[in-house]
C-alpha cells in the first residue's frame, strides 16, 4: 500500500477512537494489555494505555511499513548520512551501541577521550594537570542545560570531586550570581553548544572567558562538533 493511502487510512481510526473513553476499550476488551503490549530483552511497551486497538495499531504498522521504516531505521544505524540539514550521520545510536561503530566514526576513541577528560576533571586537575580544581561551571541553554542539570540531580547521592553550577540564561546577572564566590583559579568552565553559535550560551561564554582571565583557557572547555570554531574561541578540549 502507497505511503499516502495508508495514512489517509489511519483517519476513520482516529475519528471512531478519539470519541471513546480509555475506560470503555478495556471494558470492551480484556485482554487488551497483552494483546497491545510487545516486550524485547528487558523493553516493555505497553500500547493499551493509549487510545487505540488492535485494528488501529495494524493500520499504524501497515503505515510504518509504506514509509520503509525498516530502510531508514537500518541507515540510521549503518552511517548513513541522514542529517539532511547537515549532511552527515545520526551517530547517537552508535554510542548506546555495544558492536562496532559505522566505519570512519571514532566513537570509541571520542568515547574514551571524554571519560578521561571528565576523570581528570573529578579529580581536581585543569588541562596543565595541576590538582586545583574545585568548581565547574557548565554553560548552555535547552537541552545543553536541562539534561546535565536533571543528571546531577539525579546522580546527587552519588556525587564526587568539584561543585558543579550551571548557567543557562542570557541575563548576564545569572552568570555573576553564579560565580560570585568562586575563584577563577580554582574553576572550570564548560561551554555546551552543538553549533558554538547559540546566541545566548555564547554571550554567557564570553563572560566566562572574562571571568577567567588571561592564561585561563586550560580552565575552559566546550562540547560541541564544531571543533574548529571553538578552538578559534580559546577552548583547547
Amino acid at each position: 500500500m502507497p505511503s499516502a493511502q495508508a495514512w489517509q487510512a489511519l483517519d476513520p481510526h482516529w475519528a471512531r477512537l478519539s470519541k471513546v473513553h480509555l475506560r470503555a476499550l478495556f471494558a470492551e476488551d480484556p485482554g487488551r494489555a497483552g494483546a497491545l503490549s510487545v516486550a524485547l530483552d528487558d523493553l516493555h511497551i505497553d500500547f493499551s494505555k493509549e487510545k487505540i486497538d488492535r485494528a488501529a495499531l495494524e493500520c499504524l504498522i501497515t503505515f510504518a511499513r509504506s514509509s520503509d521504516l525498516g530502510l531508514r531505521r537500518e541507515a540510521m544505524f549503518s552511517g548513513a548520512p541522514i542529517n539532511n540539514t547537515e549532511d552527515r550521520p545520526a551517530l547517537h545510536t552508535a554510542l548506546r551501541n555495544t558492536a562496532p561503530a559505522p566505519p570512519g566514526d571514532d566513537v570509541e576513541g571520542t568515547l574514551d577521550r571524554f571519560l578521561a577528560f571528565a576523570e581528570s576533571v573529578r579529580a581536581g586537575r585543569d588541562a596543565d594537570g595541576n590538582r586545583r580544581i574545585t568548581d565547574v561551571v557548565s554553560i548552555g541553554i535547552g537541552g545543553s542545560d536541562l539534561g546535565p542539570v536533571m543528571a546531577m540531580h539525579a546522580l546527587r547521592p552519588y556525587r564526587d570531586g568539584p561543585r558543579v553550577h550551571y548557567v543557562s540564561n542570557v541575563d548576564g546577572a545569572h552568570f555573576a550570581d553564579t560565580v560570585a564566590g568562586l575563584d577563577p583559579d580554582r574553576s572550570y568552565v564548560i561551554i555546551a553548544s552543538k553549533s558554538f553559535t547559540t546566541q545566548e550560551t555564547m554571550a554567557n561564554a564570553a563572560l566566562a572567558r572574562a571571568w577567567l582571565g588571561a592564561g585561563g583557557g586550560g580552565r575552559l572547555a566546550a562540547v560541541s562538533t564544531s571543533i574548529v570554531v571553538c578552538r578559534a574561541f580559546g577552548t583547547p578540549r
